[in-house]
């Protein structure tokens, strides 16, 4: 979905000479992979070189997905009060390293999907991105 979201930016802006949009996206693959913490540090790294003005984010495709409580161990299940502190928490980190690189960010939420039980997930996590969003 990113990738089409930045093509439809490099049509919209092409014209426009103050305006430079990168290549490629930074991937992050989704807030709650397992690599997500050494993502963060490659992302960082990048914006230290290639500081941008504008961050647009879409996130959460691959999210709904269990991950291990950080503290105990413990799997967090999707929507489960702890899978939605964790949630919150990672997209609270990746909010706050785009504002140290002075980044206006702009955090684009998932479209609604067909199956209903993913459907009440993707709303679900619009909710708490929403919310961090809004918090930081």
């Amino acid at each position: 979905m990113a990738e089409g979201l930045l093509a439809g930016a490099r049509e919209i802006f092409q014209k426009d000479a103050r305006v430079v949009i990168r290549t490629t996206p930074l991937s992050i693959g989704g807030l709650m992979r397992r690599d997500y913490d050494q993502k963060l540090v490659d992302i960082e790294n990048d914006l230290k070189s290639n500081p941008p003005q504008i961050a647009i984010l879409l996130m959460g495709a691959w999210d709904r997905v269990s991950v291990r409580d950080p503290a105990s161990g413990k799997r967090l299940m999707v929507g489960t009060d702890g899978w939605r502190r964790e949630y919150a928490a990672r997209s609270d980190r990746l909010l706050k390293m785009l504002r140290r690189h002075n980044a206006a960010t702009y955090w684009i939420g998932l479209p609604g999907v067909r199956r209903y039980d993913a459907n009440e997930d993707v709303q679900m996590m619009n909710n708490i991105l929403r919310e961090r969003a809004y918090l930081n």
